[in-house]
């Protein structure tokens, strides 16, 4: 939780050097959103902020999680976090004492002890025989243990679901499962560039796939599948048995060739590098393109996850990289379909593409998805999440970079292309309902006077198709220098061909709410013209804390 994914040095388990101010304007409000929808279970970051221990610090998982956030769920620790405080973060002198500093100090409920389970329970009795640690901090955290296995039906006699053990080994469910997670990839997957080289069309006779992504479910379906570094066919992680997970899905390659019309003659695979870079069989790949009609070259990461995966260089492998090039260079269109968990810098492999699709990690079933996409069977809609870098220096390109920072990223967050052409009305509209006060000609809003707006979105075709509305809100000044602008509102439609879809969004003042000068968290909203940007329209708003009329 809090700012874990706000490494210093971008390495899993580095240390988290931040402003108190960038932790409550865009951390907090991520995690608040999920405590208010009902969240029950949350678990402490495996790092330390500012040279605290997450797992040791009142001020994090007590003052903020618990009083200022009002999370009641169940809190537990990460993998051995306990145990580190002593034998890594190095604030603890012995084991005894990372007990004491974790159990005392936070609202921790659950260690999550991986081997050595004893010396956690022999030091947490010894402490609460000694008086170190209350018996009501201990019953503290049973009762939230307890509330939880009775809110999931554990206890015998309490009302539970038992028709979901049935539904595990149903044949039907199995299959709504399976279509679940490739909606899932559908709706995400994003397409990046697209030299009209897609949909690809009845002119494509013969396709060459190639790539060390495109023949592999392990890729799709990254870490934490079957164990904790995934399922990969080189078992470099060791001798896990992991032979169950193939054929539980369908790869890249089989979903092109499952999704192929009629009128395709050939889907032929050759790998040509591996997931390192390094070349296979690269020789018979550039021989052999100049008898097909386009190139789809799956690329990205090895499957990792949590430390494993830390790298030093951003960029995707340099042999992928010089790949892509050798096969542009052979005047074929290139379809690039990264598989990635993260945005690795892409140096040469934009230009070379004539079409770019960010899979993500789609999933064991995210093949058919990309199958569907490429043939324009589902039209993609997805938005990035990020804001992709350009650079391998750009280590911290978040969109709400403050408005006087440098910003040169490759793409930007919620990018994303489709097969149809949406406009956006050139007005924002806001509802009658909510009156007409205005001040300066511009109409008011105040926590007392929220506002509800819309914009009509027209499909121009020729597909059917969603489309992800962003709602953003900027502030030109205020005493705090302000972000580009943030996030706080989106929706996505489906809209046919040719028909319209009106899209509403409420704002309200406190979207504008900031740590001001006096470091109160979302406590200083400095009244003037705010800005509300949805697509390419603009609409300024006059941002007061009391109503003034004209």
């Amino acid at each position: 939780m809090g700012p874990h994914g706000g490494k210093t040095f971008g390495q899993d388990r580095d240390s988290t050097v931040v402003a108190e101010r960038t932790v409550y304007d865009y951390f907090v409000p991520n995690f608040q959103a999920a405590i208010d929808s009902g969240v029950a279970t949350a678990m402490e970051a495996y790092s330390d902020i500012n040279g605290e221990p997450v797992v040791a610090s009142s001020k994090y998982l007590q003052e903020l999680l618990r009083n200022e956030m009002n999370f009641k769920g169940m809190l537990v620790t990460d993998w051995a976090e306990i145990q580190n405080l002593y034998t890594t973060h190095k604030v603890a002198s012995s084991h005894k004492e990372a007990v004491r500093l974790a159990i005392d100090s936070t609202s921790i409920d659950m260690s999550m002890v991986p081997e050595d389970a004893a010396s956690f329970y022999d030091s947490l009795v010894a402490l609460v025989q000694e008086g170190v640690i209350s018996k009501d901090r201990i019953d503290e955290s049973t009762g939230r243990l307890l509330q939880l296995k009775k809110d999931l039906g554990l206890f015998e006699g309490w009302a539970t679901d038992r028709t979901l053990a049935v539904e595990l080994d149903d044949g039907h469910e199995k299959l709504r499962r399976q279509e679940v997670a490739v909606e899932s990839a559908r709706q995400s997957i994003t397409l990046l560039k697209n030299n009209q080289v897609l949909p690809l069309g009845p002119n494509i006779k013969r396709i060459l796939v190639v790539g060390p992504s495109a023949n592999d479910l392990s890729h799709l379906a990254g870490g934490w599948t079957i164990q904790w570094q995934g399922a990969t066919k080189d078992r470099w992680h060791g001798p896990v048995e992991d032979d169950q997970f193939y054929g539980q899905g369908v790869t890249i390659l089989e979903g092109i060739r499952h999704e192929a019309p009629t009128g395709v003659e050939a889907v032929d695979y050759l790998e040509g590098f591996d997931i390192h870079g390094n070349v296979t069989n690269m020789d018979k790949v550039l021989d052999a393109v100049a008898g097909y009609d386009v190139v789809v070259a799956a690329i990205g990461e090895h499957v990792y996850t949590e430390v494993p995966g830390n790298v030093h260089d951003i960029r995707l492998p340099v042999g992928q990289i010089q790949s892509i090039a050798q096969l542009a260079e052979k005047g074929k269109p290139v379809i690039t379909v990264l598989v990635e968990a993260r945005p690795r810098v892409l140096e040469t492999i934009v230009d070379h593409s004539s079409a770019l699709l960010q899979a993500f990690l789609p999933g064991p079933w995210g093949g058919k998805a990309i199958g569907e996409i490429l043939f324009g069977i589902t039209n993609p809609s997805g938005r990035l999440p990020y804001t992709y870098p350009k650079h391998v220096g750009d280590l911290a390109v978040n969109y709400w970079h403050p408005v006087n920072d440098v910003w040169d990223p490759l793409y930007e967050f919620g990018h994303g292309l489709s097969y149809s052409n949406f406009s956006y009305s050139s007005t924002i509209s806001l509802s009658l309902s909510d009156g007409l006060s205005t001040t300066k000609g511009l109409p008011i809003l105040s926590s007392a006077q929220p506002r509800t707006l819309s914009v009509v979105v027209t499909n121009q075709g020729p597909y059917d198709g969603h489309e992800t509305v962003l709602m953003y809100v900027q502030q030109p000044y205020r005493r705090i220098t302000p972000p580009a602008k943030l996030l706080k509102g989106f929706q996505k439609v489906f809209v046919k061909a040719g028909e319209q879809a009106l899209v509403e969004f409420d704002l309200t003042a406190d979207m504008f709410a900031y740590t001001g000068m006096d470091d109160i968290p979302h406590g200083t909203i400095d009244q003037g013209t705010v800005k509300v940007l949805i697509g390419g329209s603009t609409l300024d708003v006059h941002l007061s804390d009391k109503t003034e009329l004209d």
